[in-house]
């Protein structure tokens, strides 16, 4: 038995306690894929501590922002000529 505080009992992957944040999010930076399996329930979470999880975060919040204001900046051009 490992005395070790950090280690999760019942994890099958292995993973001890300090990858996780509040069981929410994921950040190890030993490990290297950009998506990981989730603890609890289905699906997967991100790997934070992975550059392209950061580039991703951006782009997916990134490009509606960018269309958001070209449309409107179109708009605005369009509509006082």
């Amino acid at each position: 038995m490992n005395n070790d505080p950090y280690e999760a009992p019942n994890n099958p992957m292995g993973e001890d306690d300090r990858s996780r944040n509040a069981g929410m999010s994921y950040a190890n930076p030993n490990e290297q894929p950009l998506m990981v399996p989730k603890r609890f329930g289905f699906g997967y979470s991100f790997n934070w501590s992975n550059p392209r999880a950061v580039y991703l975060l951006l782009a997916l919040i990134g490009v509606p922002i960018l269309v958001i204001l070209i449309v409107a900046l179109l708009t605005v051009l369009l509509l006082h000529h």
